[in-house]
């Protein structure tokens, strides 16, 4: 039997983490734009002050622009 630390190093192939890191960035993007869609319903819905001022878009798109970017640096931490 083979120990595991005399077995070759197997490489992954580069495609692979050119799909896995474009998806990544589609998954952002989605969040991002998850989080804009529903801060413009909640602006509608629920409008804070009489000039339009879209308070809930830019908190829920930030907000789900962090949990993007924090789930995609935990992705790439576990992948090392």
């Amino acid at each position: 039997m083979k120990n595991k630390e005399n077995q070759p190093f197997k490489k992954k192939p580069l495609l692979d983490s050119y799909a896995k890191y474009s998806a990544a960035g589609f998954q952002m993007l989605a969040a991002i734009l998850i989080g804009y869609f529903l801060g413009a319903w909640l602006d509608r819905k629920f409008p804070l002050n009489g000039n339009g001022t879209p308070i809930f878009t830019a908190f829920s798109s930030l907000v789900f622009a962090g949990v993007a970017m924090y789930l995609f640096i935990r992705q790439v931490t576990r992948d090392k």
